[in-house]
């Protein structure tokens, strides 16, 4: 399993790779934000606080023990009581009332301006404490701490005196007509419920319906088998019937086939079938010796017929064993689904039932922690209600709120980077440098080319490898190696084929600079133009009037007159100068073939640009013909499916390639062999 430090290195090495997609979300997402942010109406907001003890009321006595719960319960009661006064239309209307007139008869001009002032102020208890904290939001900063100034004054004067006759008048109405209505209800559920369990069999519904589904589950495979096994059994006594209308073809029958009497007698009556043709023309009609043979022949198939008969006997026996399951187990199956609607029926009912009671039980114990809330400030007073803290003008708006917002955009931007990320590697199926070849294709990597603008050939103004230095050079060089201990196992070894599954992979320019290394190394090299349908190989070279290969395939020449030097690089060229048609036919004649022999003799390395092996069957049949064949993979551009695709037609024709070449890896995720190559010297030690 990889550790952190390897999954962060490879996270950052995706971010590297993808830096435009992290970019352009970085800009969406703070970008909208901003706007968002610059956009948005500031909101203003007042606070205060309130001290709303109570005085004398007997359901806060201190002296009660926390344990049972008794005082908390009450002081959230209590408590919750003066939230829902505070915000209330009656203190709006009152607080209303008491603005200042130019700020009255703005608000007199608003559409139910207690409903829209309630809905504006917030209010919320310190835990533990009898403080309530008051907010009023509003786009206005002038009427922020007025407006909030009203709804104090008009709480603090509100609860001033008693208000427990309210609380005691909802409390009668509860105790005298709500609650004994719901808990009748309840009592007519829970007897209904009681009537239906009481009934003989539904107290186990739900075992005696799980039970029986089970068997009905059982009944039904059992059934499935049995209808397979009638099938099968149908199936060998047809074969038997319509065997015995053909006696040869007898042995063709599984049973038969596997019957050690009939193969016996199979195997008598040929020899004797063989004594009887080798010696016909020696004996009359009527020889003693020709009846016997024919008396034997007879016995022999009067032997078979009997023992078909005892196999069809028996199969017989079997399907009508099967048949009769088979009517057996459709009438219990039967039986178990008239079972199951009913059971499921009574189910419907109970579950209907219980969902009665439970509403019933749920509406009571509500409607009685309304009773207990009323019941327990019905004989409080708040006379000592105060101000804890008056409100203030707000210096600033509270919305929108910068800092945080930029804080949660950054937040929003590092998951959804991850996530996108992680979702487009894991949708990415292309080749990269970082994962084994060896879990794609089970081929092993021979070299990895870096990307460099230098190492790509561009037709006549290319330059020829011997004049770059750098990765580039020495990844030809390993392959190179590679190739010639490969090769060096058998002298007539000289042609590489070098494949790829689709086009635009890199083969063309992997088979120039492979041919140019080679000849650097003073070996004797012809590269070979396979691709007759798009040609491209004279125009990378420049020998756009070099002679055509195509004279060599409708053998209008020798295979000396159709090769020539290259214009840059100590190499020789067999190329094609237009489209051929009918490639496939040609690539698999002799004339290539011819070609390949000549090369064999006259050149040290042949290497064959083919074309790709997913679009047409021309590099296969290249492939066959080659000693040596190389696939050549394009980083960030050739797709596993289509490797994976292509090695099973190779396997298909029992081709294995060498290894891979992976072509065009980024700077970045290439080996390391850069950083070395162009490092400067290090100075000499001086000798003691």
């Amino acid at each position: 399993m990889p550790s952190i430090r390897e999954k962060l290195s490879w996270l950052l090495g995706v971010v590297r790779r993808r830096k435009a997609v992290v970019l352009f979300l970085g800009l969406l997402i703070h970008g909208s934000a901003g706007v968002y942010l610059l956009t948005a109406t500031p909101l203003y907001r007042a606070e205060a606080k309130l001290q709303v003890e109570p005085e004398n009321g007997p359901a806060f006595n201190r002296e009660e023990s926390y344990f049972l719960g008794l005082r908390s319960l009450r002081w959230n009661d209590y408590m919750g009581t003066q939230l829902r006064i505070i915000t209330g239309r009656e203190i709006a209307d009152t607080a209303l009332s008491s603005l200042p007139e130019p700020l009255r008869t703005r608000w007199r001009h608003k559409r139910d301006p207690a409903g829209l002032l309630s809905s504006q102020l917030q209010a919320e208890t310190v835990p533990e404490t009898y403080l309530i904290r008051i907010r009023y939001v509003t786009e206005d900063r002038e009427e922020a701490a007025p407006v909030l100034d009203a709804v104090v004054k008009a709480y603090v004067d509100s609860r001033a005196g008693q208000y427990g006759a309210t609380k005691r008048s909802a409390a009668g109405e509860l105790s005298a007509h709500t609650l004994p209505e719901l808990q009748r209800a309840l009592q007519e559920s829970a007897a209904e419920l009681d009537s239906f369990l009481a009934q003989d069999g539904n107290s186990e519904l739900e075992q005696r319906h799980a039970a029986t589904l089970e068997r009905w589950r059982k009944v039904n495979e059992r059934l499935g088998a049995v209808r397979l096994q009638r099938l099968e059994l149908t199936s060998r006594q047809k074969a038997f019937e319509d065997a015995r209308q053909v006696p040869e073809q007898i042995l063709a029958v599984p049973d038969a086939r596997d019957s050690e009497t009939i193969r016996e007698l199979r195997r008598q009556e040929m020899t004797i079938r063989d004594e009887f043709s080798s010696r016909a023309g020696r004996l009359r009609t009527k020889h003693p010796e020709r009846l016997a043979l024919e008396a034997r022949l007879q016995e022999i198939r009067q032997g078979i017929d009997a023992e078909i008969a005892r196999i069809i006997s028996g199969v017989t026996a079997q399907l009508n064993e099967a048949r009769h399951e088979e009517e057996l187990l459709l009438a219990e199956s039967a039986a178990l689904e008239e079972t199951l609607a009913a059971l499921r029926k009574n189910l419907f009912q109970l579950n209907r039932l219980k969902s009665k009671v439970d509403t019933a039980q749920k509406t009571y114990d509500l409607y009685y922690g309304k009773y207990g809330e009323a019941n327990a400030t019905a004989d409080v007073r708040v006379a000592n209600v105060g101000v804890h803290e008056y409100p203030r003008a707000p210096q600033g708006p509270f919305y929108p709120n910068w800092p945080f917002g930029l804080a949660m955009a950054f937040m929003l931007f590092v998951v959804a980077s991850v996530g996108l990320l992680l979702l487009l590697e894991r949708l990415d199926d292309t080749i990269h440098a970082q994962e084994p070849p060896e879990t794609y294709s089970g081929l092993e990597p021979l070299t990895v080319i870096p990307a460099a603008e230098s190492i790509g050939v561009d037709g006549p103004r290319s330059r020829p490898l011997a004049d770059i230095a750098g990765p580039g050079l020495e990844a030809f060089r390993r392959l190179r190696s590679d190739m010639t201990y490969r090769l060096m196992s058998d002298p007539n070894r000289r042609v590489v084929a070098l494949l790829s599954p689709m086009a635009g992979e890199g083969k063309t320019t992997v088979a120039v600079r492979l041919a140019e290394v080679f000849a650097m190394a003073d070996k004797k090299v012809l590269l070979l133009e396979a691709d007759l349908r798009r040609p491209n190989l004279h125009h990378v070279l420049g020998n756009v009037h070099a002679a055509d290969l195509e004279k060599l395939l409708t053998r209008e020449a020798d295979p000396e007159a159709v090769i020539t030097p290259a214009r840059y690089g100590r190499f020789d060229v067999a190329c094609v100068a237009r489209s051929i048609p009918n490639p496939t036919e040609l690539l698999a004649g002799a004339p290539v073939r011819d070609l390949l022999d000549y090369a064999r003799q006259q050149y040290d390395v042949v290497i064959v640009d083919t074309p790709p092996l997913l679009l047409t069957a021309d590099a296969a049949i290249m492939a066959k013909q080659a000693d040596l064949s190389l696939l050549v993979l394009r980083h960030r551009v050739s797709r596993r499916q289509h490797v994976v695709t292509a090695m099973r037609e190779l396997k298909g024709l029992g081709l294995a390639p060498a290894g891979i070449v992976l072509n065009a890896v980024a700077s970045n995720e290439a080996l390391s062999y850069s950083s070395y190559y162009h490092a400067e010297p290090r100075a000499a030690v001086p000798s003691a």
